[in-house]
C-alpha cells in the first residue's frame, strides 16, 4: 500500500464535518479534534465518528492497512473461520455464563435491530402463536431509522402513515430519574402500572419488548434505575414475552461492564451490539440470542453467520484494547469524576437532574423563564465551543460522552471549563432560578 493511502486512512473520515454549525472538523487523534484553523478541541460529543474508543487509533489503523497491503482476504467469512471463531470466543467469555449464546453478525447496526425482530417472530411462528405481533418499548426510545423501528421511537405521532404495515408498538412510560429526585417511586410505580395493566388485557398478542438498558439516548441520556429494570424485565418473563436488549449505543464498555445489561440481575433473551464494536470503522451488527430460542426455530429460519473480514479483524482487536486499556477499571475512574464533578456542578442554581452511568455524564440547564430558554442552551454551547469543548447539542441536556481513551486529566480539565462557564453566565438567566429556590 502506498504511503499517501496509508496516511490517508489515519485522517478522520469525516474530514470536513460541520459540528454544531460552526467548526469545520479537519482531523481528529483520540480524544482530539482539529479544525481546519488549526484549534484543537476535547471531543465530548456523543455522535462524533471513531466515539467509542477514540479517533484514528493507531492499533486499528495498523491492522487495516496491514489486511489491505498484503491483498487478505476482504470478502465475508463463514463461521467456521478462525477469525470469526476466535471473535465469537471473545464475545462469548463477556457474556453472563448462565445462559448458552448463539451469536450472529449482520453487515450493519441498523441491519442487526431488524434481525432481532424477525428471531422474535420467527419464534413466535415456531410455537404456532402467530397472533403474537405487538413490540413494546418504553416512550422516547430512539431506536434508529430503519422501517422495522420507526414506530418504536420517541416520536411515534410523526410516522402516523407508515403505522398499517410497519411493526405494531405499545409505549409504556419512562421513568427517567436522577440523583435525589424525589418522585421516581412514584414514576416507577406509574410505569409499572401501565405495563401490568396492558400486558393483562393483551399478553397473548406481544412479541417482544425492546429497551435501551438503564441510559435512553434520545436528547441527551435519559437514566432509569437498575431496580426498576429488572421489576419490568421479571413481570415480562412472567408472561414469557422475549425481552431484546438494544445495546448499539452503550456496549461494549461505554456503561461501566461490556454490556449495559450486565448491570441488571436478570438477562435479557436478546443482546444487540452494533459499529462500536468496530469503533465505527467498519459497519457490523452483532445479535447475540439465547441458544433456548434458536432451539425453538425451524431449519429454515436459521441464518448463515458471516462476517466481512475487516471487520471481524478489527472487531477482534476493539476487544482486545478494551480488556487490556480502556477495561472496567478505566470506565471506573472517569465514572467517579462525573460522579464527582457533577454533585458540585448540581450547587448551581440552574443546574438540574445530574446522572452519570460509566463514561457518561449528563446534566440538564434549566432558565425558569422558559422565553429565555433556547437562548441560555445557545449561550453554553456557543461559550463551551470557544473554550475549546465539543458538546452535542441538544435542547435542555449537557451530554458529557467522550471517547472511552479520554485521560482522566482532560475529563477534569473539561469539568473546570464548564464550571467556569457557569459561574460566569450572564445574570438575565439566573435571576429567576434564584428567586425560584
Amino acid at each position: 500500500m502506498s504511503q499517501a493511502i496509508q496516511n490517508e486512512m489515519r485522517k478522520k473520515d469525516a474530514k470536513n464535518d460541520i459540528f454544531n454549525d460552526q467548526i469545520r472538523i479537519d482531523k481528529a487523534a483520540g480524544s482530539r479534534l482539529y479544525s481546519a484553523d488549526g484549534d484543537d478541541y476535547i471531543d465530548l460529543s456523543s455522535q462524533s465518528a471513531y466515539q467509542l474508543i477514540g479517533h484514528n487509533i493507531k492499533d486499528l489503523q495498523t491492522i487495516l492497512a496491514d489486511a489491505i497491503s498484503h491483498c487478505q482476504e476482504l470478502g465475508n467469512l463463514p463461521y467456521q473461520h478462525p477469525r470469526v471463531v476466535e471473535l465469537c470466543k471473545k464475545l462469548t467469555a463477556q457474556l453472563p455464563s448462565q445462559n448458552q449464546w448463539h451469536i450472529q453478525f449482520t453487515q450493519s447496526d441498523a441491519e442487526a435491530i431488524d434481525f432481532s425482530i424477525r428471531k422474535a417472530y420467527d419464534y413466535w411462528h415456531a410455537k404456532n402463536d402467530t397472533q403474537r405481533r405487538i413490540f413494546l418499548t418504553f416512550a422516547h426510545a430512539n431506536h434508529g431509522t430503519s422501517t422495522s423501528c420507526i414506530n418504536l421511537n420517541a416520536s411515534f405521532n410523526n410516522h402516523n402513515p407508515y403505522q398499517d404495515f410497519i411493526v405494531p408498538v405499545e409505549h409504556i412510560p419512562y421513568p427517567d430519574t436522577w440523583h435525589l429526585d424525589q418522585k421516581i417511586e412514584l414514576k416507577e410505580d406509574l410505569a409499572l402500572k401501565r405495563l401490568t395493566e396492558f400486558l393483562h388485557e393483551n399478553h397473548t398478542k406481544c412479541a417482544g419488548f425492546i429497551m435501551e438498558p438503564l441510559l435512553q439516548t434520545h436528547d441527551g441520556m435519559q437514566a432509569c434505575r437498575p431496580s426498576f429494570m429488572n421489576q419490568v424485565i421479571s413481570i415480562l418473563k412472567d408472561y414469557r414475552i422475549l425481552v431484546i436488549a438494544d445495546e448499539r449505543y452503550l456496549a461494549p464498555m461505554r456503561s461501566g461492564r461490556f454490556l449495559a445489561s450486565q448491570h441488571l440481575s436478570i438477562t435479557p433473551d436478546i443482546l444487540v451490539i452494533g459499529n462500536n464494536l468496530t469503533n465505527n470503522i467498519i459497519p457490523l451488527g452483532t445479535v447475540i440470542i439465547d441458544q433456548k430460542i434458536i432451539d425453538q426455530l425451524e431449519p429454515q429460519t436459521h441464518e448463515i453467520a458471516a462476517v466481512n473480514y475487516l471487520a471481524c479483524i478489527t472487531a477482534n482487536r476493539t476487544i482486545d484494547i478494551l480488556e487490556n486499556r480502556l477495561n472496567e477499571s478505566h470506565i471506573r475512574k472517569l465514572q467517579d469524576i462525573h460522579a464527582r464533578r457533577l454533585r458540585r456542578l448540581n450547587k448551581q442554581p440552574i443546574v438540574k437532574n445530574i446522572r452519570y452511568l460509566g463514561s457518561i455524564g449528563a446534566f440538564d440547564i434549566i432558565c425558569e423563564d422558559r422565553s429565555k430558554q433556547a437562548q441560555l442552551i445557545d449561550w453554553f454551547y456557543e461559550n463551551s465551543t470557544e473554550s475549546k469543548l465539543l458538546i452535542q447539542h441538544h435542547v435542555k441536556s449537557i451530554c458529557i460522552s467522550p471517547p472511552l481513551c479520554l485521560t482522566i486529566e482532560d475529563l477534569e480539565q473539561a469539568y473546570d471549563i464548564i464550571e467556569s462557564i457557569l459561574q460566569n453566565m450572564p445574570l438575565q438567566f439566573i435571576v429567576s432560578s434564584i428567586e425560584n429556590d
